[in-house]
């Protein structure tokens, strides 16, 4: 009875490693699957027009913007190398593109930003933007501000530097979190973000991992989507398909140990 009850404890014990280990985690990666930029130094452009509707009166306060925004959110986490750079105010006009025309008018290498009132992007009220990140013709990414109405120019200063974050999550590779606390959570729900969750680090550093990886548990993949925040993909439809990924040795080890013992139990039970 005693090396029934030792190994009844043992098994126990094994099969709440394993429950620990099996914590899903809730971010999601681009429509195109484990996308990213290949050097983890990447720069940002903003396009020249203004953007009055969405509350800007020149490039350079949207650029001032985006600063704030990358050192207030990306550019903060340890465990990320991404480093993201505002480099210059640049010619290129959005006004009236969409969010692939401004991809495919992106620099190799870089993420473009900048606002339009084209109303095939934003042909519901109250979308703060998109963005995404292409790989079809080189590494690049966008996102856009909705200029068509003032939804983005009537948010607080910290609801704006947490939408243009979201927004070059997007562009960088990330998807939605389907953590609430989460800044990649795909709705405001009338929160400010001032602080990235544990959901967002392990994003970041699953895409720009440093030297040593970082674990991130199960993540999901999405077609595309599409919310008050803006879709991550170019058709910005809610289509959403999740696949996960385990940590599969770890798994298996434990599961091996657990089934030799069941089988010596089963034996000295006979």
């Amino acid at each position: 009875m005693k090396n029934i009850s030792m190994k009844s404890g043992v098994f126990f014990f094994l099969f709440f490693l394993l429950s620990l280990n099996m914590k899903t985690y809730g971010f999601t990666l681009s429509n195109e699957g484990r996308v990213s930029f290949p050097s983890s130094d990447v720069g940002i452009l903003i396009a020249s027009n203004t953007c009055s509707t969405a509350g800007f009166n020149s490039p350079y306060e949207l650029q001032d913007m985006v600063r704030k925004s990358i050192s207030a959110y990306w550019n903060k986490i340890p465990t990320c190398a991404l480093e993201l750079e505002v480099e210059a105010v640049v010619s290129t006009d959005t006004s009236n593109m969409t969010l692939l025309e401004t991809l495919q008018n992106t620099p190799v290498g870089k993420i473009l930003v900048g606002c339009s009132s084209n109303t095939d992007t934003f042909d519901e009220a109250g979308v703060l933007g998109v963005g995404s990140i292409n790989t079809a013709s080189g590494d690049r990414g966008a996102f856009l501000i909705n200029d068509a109405d003032t939804s983005f120019a009537n948010l607080d200063d910290q609801e704006k530097l947490a939408t243009i974050a979201h927004e070059l999550g997007h562009a960088f590779g990330l998807g939605h979190s389907g953590d609430p606390a989460a800044l990649m959570y795909y709705a405001v729900g009338g929160k400010v973000q001032k602080n990235l969750s544990i959901d967002d680090y392990d994003a970041c550093s699953y895409l720009y991992p440093h030297d040593s990886p970082v674990g991130c548990g199960s993540i999901a993949l999405i077609d595309s989507d599409h919310d008050s925040f803006g879709g991550s993909s170019g058709e910005l439809s809610p289509l959403r398909k999740e696949a996960s990924v385990k940590d599969s040795l770890f798994l298996s080890l434990i599961l091996g140990i657990m089934l030799s013992l069941l089988v010596g139990f089963k034996f000295r039970l006979n």
